[in-house]
């Protein structure tokens, strides 16, 4: 079992745009970022004589941010898998979790998503990934 994970640094940016520019994936990864959904506007407020009142909009309901760090990390995965860059995902895993690439891929699954929920969360990985692609 992996013991000692470190949060990315900035070093870690510079080899996953090695990774994605070794495995081809930038505009597929431009696709994900783009469905990430943005911060939520402040209500627009209308005056009405000496009242002001909020505008009523259509408000659509915005996923939580397990739905959005789920979404974008199979998201993320399946493109990686469509591009047989498994041996590169595990070389960059393994820099955060200080460990062989061969030890993430034998690494218990539940284990390694632990670990990487310890490396950044939901939203730190969706900032990363949109601006690593732009």
């Amino acid at each position: 079992m992996i013991e000692d994970v470190r949060k990315l640094n900035t070093a870690d940016l510079f080899e996953f745009m090695r990774m994605v520019k070794r495995t081809g994936v930038k505009d597929e990864l431009k696709k994900v970022a783009k469905n990430i959904p943005k911060k939520e506007k402040p209500p627009k407020l209308t005056v009405v004589g000496d009242e002001v009142a909020e505008t009523p909009e259509v408000v659509q309901e915005k996923p939580s941010q397990a739905e959005v760090g789920i979404d974008l990390a199979f998201s993320v995965m399946e493109i990686f898998a469509n591009k047989k860059a498994e041996d590169e995902i595990y070389a960059f895993i393994a820099r955060p979790f200080q460990c062989k690439p061969e030890e993430v891929a034998e690494n218990d699954l539940m284990d390694t998503i632990e670990k990487l929920k310890d490396v950044a969360d939901a939203q730190k990985w969706a900032s990363f990934f949109k601006s690593a692609t732009q």
